[in-house]
């Protein structure tokens, strides 16, 4: 995961693409940005269930999901 020092000195947070909430046996999944939502888009069962804004993933796929979009380059919090 690259982060641009420009963007992140202090004076502005970085954005994130995907955003995670959730523990237990069920997380949400919500794409926040324009790369966010095409990655879903893209990899994400377009059967999937959403509760939201967000996809609702089991607990034994989200590790797998956040490791994938973060290799892709996208920034996840």
């Amino acid at each position: 995961m690259r982060l641009d020092a420009f963007k992140t000195n202090g004076t502005s947070p970085p954005k994130f693409d995907l955003l995670v909430y959730g523990s237990g046996s069920v997380y949400l999944l919500r794409p926040v940005s324009h790369r966010g939502v095409a990655w879903v888009a893209e990899r994400i069962a377009p059967d999937a269930i959403w509760f939201g804004g967000a996809v609702v993933v089991e607990h034994r796929y989200i590790h797998d999901i956040v490791v994938g979009a973060v290799a892709d380059g996208l920034l996840v919090k």
